[in-house]
């Protein structure tokens, strides 16, 4: 959608990194593997087109920083 591919993943990941001061951390409910985060975000793709993101993140039990965990178009 987005034209994103594996080879120029990292301009998507800078766009997420940066859209995180911007775009409000929604928490879910805890799980056995940690505290849970949705942030949802627009993000302009490779091919000129903006779509709204969402990306998931954990806080694993015993840690302190989240982690990324997944990235999908929320259409």
């Amino acid at each position: 959608v987005l034209g994103f591919t594996a080879d120029n993943k990292h301009l998507l990941l800078a766009q997420v990194y940066r859209g995180l001061e911007n775009y409000r951390a929604v928490e879910r409910i805890k799980t056995q593997y940690g505290r849970p985060f949705e942030v949802s975000m627009l993000v302009l793709g490779t091919n000129g087109r903006y779509a709204k993101v969402k990306t998931a993140w954990i806080i694993d039990n015993g840690a302190e920083e989240p982690r990324l965990v997944s990235i999908y178009v929320d259409e």
